[in-house]
């Protein structure tokens, strides 16, 4: 299997021209590019546990979320992930950007924090339940997909317990779910006309 190697960025999102294989990026704490990828229908957004195993945000519920390889453009990478993870082809535009945010965070036995800008996208599927079935999650991955309404993610921000189920990424914590559901909701029964 290739290692994979990210460009390395600065604090606000531009590429140094350094390129490193992803474990001196993590070990360096090195500034690295992101996506997420929320797939809605205007009602539910599919979200799934990230493996129990996994060093970041283990058995927590997340959207669809990758690295940025070397040299790749956000919305490329969003389109990457979505056929790795959901096992999708999609284009360029069937995604919609929304935000840029941040993660910076401790990690358990790393020397560095983890550190990432992440480009957020939507997803409009009309038939978000039909996406289901064809899941094909990576190895190690995600686990347990599901559908969740977006009015009760709201709801689950609000509770410290429940909030806590979701792979919150510092310094944002639950304004990146909530941003994200508002934006969602707007979208109910039409495409964004973008």
């Amino acid at each position: 299997m290739p290692v994979e190697r990210y460009d390395v960025l600065n604090r606000f999102g531009k590429r140094t021209g350094l390129i490193l294989p992803r474990g001196e990026v993590h070990k360096r704490g090195e500034w690295h590019g992101g996506v997420h990828i929320w797939p809605t229908d205007g009602v539910h957004v599919l979200l799934a546990y990230r493996d129990a195993g996994k060093i970041l945000m283990g058995g927590k519920r997340d959207m669809l979320a990758g690295h940025l390889a070397a040299g790749e453009e956000p919305v490329e990478g969003a389109v990457r992930e979505v056929g790795e993870e959901v096992g999708k082809n999609i284009s360029e535009d069937d995604l919609h950007y929304f935000a840029t945010t941040i993660t910076n965070m401790p990690v358990p036995g790393w020397l560095a924090n983890h550190r990432t800008i992440d480009h957020n996208f939507l997803w409009y599927v009309p038939n978000l339940a039909e996406v289901l079935p064809s899941l094909k999650p990576e190895v190690g991955s995600i686990t347990d997909p599901s559908l969740i309404r977006i009015d009760r993610m709201i709801e689950e921000m609000n509770d410290p317990n429940l909030a806590a189920t979701y792979a919150l990424r510092p310094p944002f914590g639950t304004v990146l779910f909530t941003m994200s559901a508002t934006i969602m909701s707007q979208f109910v029964n039409r495409p964004p006309a973008i």
